[in-house]
């Protein structure tokens, strides 16, 4: 009987030790055969308590041998597979060492059975009695799996039973299951989560020192996010990139799946994790001769994560500050290689200079060149060409900028006429550049590496809405002043010839300059404190808090910041400030000019009317003195018509008209 006994331990139920319930019912523990006479009920339930390890043996047996199996011939999921619409059973480099630990502990138990049965085989054994073995030596041999196999097989089904349990998730599954007050228990599932943290351990490394994502089952929790091959290696070509809609190359490229990450990871730490990764990728891209320093970063820190993956238990502190350290180094070579011998601090200046009319001079004349291009357009009954914007911007380069911004804008900046259906997006800035030349137009920014890591192509869009705005709001503001010289030219020679003709009684040569002056006043007022307010509260202002964040970075390599030991050091600025501060500034000024959906429904919309009142009062005047008389022009309605215009602004300019 004891060698039936240990065959069923081992997982065989023979005549004595039956399943139950018998077949075709799939057994859930074996006992004793009812039939199997001369034992006590006391013995009978022993040996039942007993043989109930058998069972739950087999059962996990059978779970690693499928599961092996099933790794071991497992292809990529199917697209039913993938869209949800068919289960996918749980695979991967995680189940597999999952499995394998499972085994290490039946393997014990395996190797328990064989030295019980050489025990029960002696004769000269002290601890069987000479071969006539008691059960309760049996029970206390066996005691400590009574608590450990019924937690494996909880385990184990509930596993199966949720195939949500995959991959890095698996890690918090095993994670929580190690905090329990029973000593075996927390044993074997530290084991089990030791094995995972292997996988954990080899993909980080992987990731982070080598630049390298092999995740054929998506158990990691940093994905591709599917940029083309041809945009991974465009530093090493000189074409002209693509943008993204809406993210960056830097953002899109590989992404974090929340769901995947364990729960004894915090977020801000899976986040750290994928810009170390991201940034190793970026710095392998770049043929600098810094690039080359990446890979000093495996000899590094190869050893400190392996040292990890050795400890029994998580060290959080150990394995946060071990990022740390990584992130780090990694930050400041991609800050050299990026931002500094790729010059886009330059870059960033030429988006001042052409979409914030940072260069006045050349917005200057191009405006007038603009009226002059509209003018010639319509002589011939056309409209404004690309070809005919592009050629005079760089003529108007070649002027008024520096030889190395001529380079620059040159290269990168190019005017384009969107056609009707591609311009749902630029609705706002096509409003304003049709008041420029009659027809919309872009200014569009010619990208390349790595410029692509830190633009978005909702970015460009944002620049030229405001770029729109500005030049709508530069012209009106200079073809006020220009009108303001022309009154006063056209007044004198007015009052002039009346006094000679005795054309007009003195009330009537009086009252018509006192209306026109009083609203262009308001309306000079208006423009040159709403100018002043966007150049140097908006404009200026978030461009220096921008230009801070390199400005910080640099006091810190000049050594006059903070130590790079220092425990704070790791808070100084790298390439995710920069992209982070160019986003803040954008928003900013988008903002500040009123051109944000919010602020254009509170406030846009009467900036903007208040830009057609001037554009309109501009117009009338400038139709009166090409009449050549403010009589010849209809003194009386012209009089209305200035009126008029002063009612509209006095709801525009209500501070400016008191």
């Amino acid at each position: 009987m004891l060698h039936e006994l240990l065959l069923a331990l081992s997982g065989h139920p023979g005549d004595v030790f039956v399943p139950d319930p018998p077949p075709p019912a799939t057994p859930k523990t074996y006992r004793v055969a009812t039939d199997f006479p001369f034992l006590h009920p006391a013995e009978r339930t022993a040996l039942d308590r007993l043989v109930h390890l058998g069972a739950l043996y087999s059962v996990l047996r059978d779970f690693v041998d499928k599961t092996r199996k099933r790794v071991w011939t497992a292809t990529l999921p199917s697209p039913q597979q993938i869209e949800g619409n068919a289960p996918v059973s749980p695979t991967g480099f995680y189940f597999f060492a999952l499995c394998a630990a499972v085994d290490d502990v039946l393997d014990e138990y395996r190797q328990l059975i064989v030295e019980a049965e050489v025990k029960v085989l002696s004769s000269l054994d002290l601890d069987t009695n000479g071969g006539r073995t008691p059960i309760s030596w049996l029970e206390h041999v066996f005691g400590r799996y009574k608590v450990i196999l019924p937690h494996l097989r909880q385990l184990v089904e509930t596993i199966e039973a949720n195939p949500g349990n995959h991959g890095a998730a698996l890690l918090s599954l095993l994670n929580a299951r190690t905090k329990t007050g029973i000593p075996e228990v927390r044993g074997v599932v530290l084991r089990l989560l030791q094995g995972c943290m292997t996988v954990f351990y080899k993909q980080l490394i992987t990731w982070m020192l080598y630049g390298k994502l092999h995740d054929p089952h998506g158990e990691f929790f940093v994905r591709n996010g599917g940029i083309d091959s041809r945009q991974k290696n465009s530093a090493d070509d000189d074409f002209d990139l693509h943008l993204q809609a809406d993210h960056t190359r830097w953002q899109s490229q590989f992404v974090l799946d929340a769901a995947l990450v364990p729960d004894f990871v915090p977020p801000d730490v899976a986040e750290t994790i994928l810009f170390i990764g991201k940034a190793v990728v970026i710095i392998g891209e770049s043929k600098r001769p810094e690039a080359a320093l990446v890979k000093s970063l495996v000899s590094e820190h190869l050893n400190e994560v392996s040292a990890l993956s050795k400890s029994h238990e998580f060290r959080s502190l150990a394995f946060e500050n071990t990022i740390s350290k990584i992130k780090r180094d990694v930050a400041t070579i991609l800050w050299d290689v990026v931002v500094m011998d790729e010059h886009l601090i330059n870059h960033l200046k030429a988006f001042k200079a052409c979409y914030l009319l940072g260069n006045g001079d050349l917005w200057m004349t191009f405006i007038e060149e603009c009226a002059h291009l509209k003018l010639k357009a319509g002589a011939r009954l056309s409209l404004v060409t690309a070809h005919e914007l592009n050629s005079m911007f760089k003529k108007l380069v070649r002027k008024t900028a520096s030889e190395e911004d001529m380079v620059l804008y040159m290269e990168h900046f190019r005017f384009r006429m969107p056609k009707s259906t591609s311009c749902q997006d630029l609705t706002l800035s096509r409003n304003y550049t049709e008041e420029l030349l009659g027809v919309p137009f872009t200014l569009d920014y010619i990208v390349k590496w790595p410029l692509d890591l830190v633009f978005t192509l909702s970015d460009i869009t944002n620049y030229n809405t405001i770029l729109a705005f500005l030049l709508l709001l530069k012209g009106t503001h200079m073809r006020l002043q220009r009108v303001c010289s022309s009154i006063s030219q056209s007044f004198r020679a007015v009052s002039s010839g009346n006094r000679k003709r005795n054309l007009l009684d003195e009330e009537d040569t009086a009252e018509v300059p006192r209306e026109i002056w009083q609203v262009r006043g308001v309306m000079m007022f208006f423009l040159d404190c709403l100018w002043s307010y966007i150049q140097m509260d908006i404009l200026e202002s978030n461009y220096h808090i921008l230009m801070e964040v390199v400005k910080k970075k640099e006091r810190s390599e000049d050594g006059t910041g903070a130590d790079i030991n220092d425990a704070s050091s790791h808070s100084r600025p790298d390439f995710e400030d920069i992209r982070k501060a160019h986003t803040a500034h954008l928003q900013a000024v988008l903002q500040g000019c009123f051109l944000d959906p919010v602020m254009n429904r509170l406030i846009g919309g009467t900036v903007r009317e208040a830009l057609t009142l001037c554009e309109q009062f501009c117009g009338l005047v400038d139709r009166i003195l090409s009449a050549g008389s403010w009589n010849e022009s209809g003194g009386d309605g012209v009089l209305v018509q200035v009126r008029a215009l002063r009612e509209v602004g006095h709801g525009l300019f209500p501070l400016s008209v008191r």
